[in-house]
């Protein structure tokens, strides 16, 4: 494809046309040629194969620990009858619904447990689920 170009009007002091045109673009990566008359390298070695690896569950099992995944608790009230919508949220907590009563309960008890949690020097994605239901029913108000 021919390049386009544009020629401008000399200048008075100029002679010569002043041509502009696009820069050249760099040609698209191809294949070298090849010469057929040419005769390949001839190589002694042979390529390898890569090895394989068998995975087994003992290497799966003593892979490198996962970094700690996010974690949040969801509280979700479900007796709701006035219409009023109730929505409180914190940086690891939310809490959506329920009557005015659930709603302040489920409150208290998010806040004394992620106190607890404080006490204990342990972050929510740390707490193993059976020790959490703990702290959660230890914070239940009665």
């Amino acid at each position: 494809m021919p390049t386009l170009c544009t020629v401008s009007n000399p200048s008075s002091n100029d002679k010569s046309p002043k041509r502009r045109c696009p820069p050249k673009r760099k040609p698209a990566a191809s294949k070298p040629a090849v010469n057929p008359a040419a005769k390949p390298a001839k190589t002694s070695a042979k390529p390898t194969p890569a090895p394989k690896s068998k995975i087994t569950a003992s290497a799966i099992k003593k892979s490198a620990p996962r970094p700690a995944a996010a974690a949040a608790l969801l509280g979700l009230g479900l007796d709701n009858t006035d219409g009023h919508k109730r929505i409180t949220t914190g940086e690891q907590f939310a809490i959506l619904g329920g009557s005015e009563q659930t709603h302040d309960r489920m409150t208290e008890t998010v806040v004394k447990t992620f106190e607890e949690l404080k006490k204990r020097g342990k972050h929510l994605s740390q707490v193993e689920r059976a020790e959490l239901a703990e702290i959660i029913h230890k914070a239940t108000p009665a």
